[in-house]
């Protein structure tokens, strides 16, 4: 059963990924995303709040990045799950980042996972997510 239910998960977070898609092409930006091969292995829940997070990314980078692209990057290190979302758009507004009723909702669901979120500006908004393997 267990592999039965990863196979569930990853196909939500697949499916993710396809609907984001879909979503950002019809407001003219292009979804780009590395490794998502490598979330295939990532724990359940990180993927389900990853999934959540990327949604609200979407709908940031629709409503407000004026973006050409959006980028999601997957990636792993012995101890942590990394995901980097960024956009080539206008960024966070100064001094609203932290404020913003979505960002803090990634910010909590990444830190109820013991995780860390940051949220930049990099010719772009960037949110970079890192999240342990072992909680507990």
């Amino acid at each position: 059963m267990g592999d039965k239910q990863k196979g569930a998960t990853l196909e939500t977070l697949l499916q993710t990924l396809h609907v984001a898609s879909d979503n950002l092409k019809q407001a003219k930006i292009t979804l780009l995303v590395e490794n998502e091969t490598r979330a295939m292995s990532f724990d359940q829940e990180v993927q389900q709040t990853i999934g959540a997070v990327l949604n609200e990314a979407v709908t940031n980078a629709i409503r407000y990045s004026e973006a050409s692209f959006l980028k999601v990057i997957f990636d792993e290190s012995p101890e942590k799950y990394h995901v980097i979302i960024k956009d080539d758009g206008v960024g966070f507004k100064a001094g609203k980042k932290e404020e913003s009723f979505g960002l803090s909702g990634i910010k909590q669901r990444i830190q109820k996972l013991g995780g860390t979120c940051m949220f930049k500006n990099n010719n772009g908004a960037q949110i970079i997510l890192t999240i342990p393997k072992k909680r507990g």
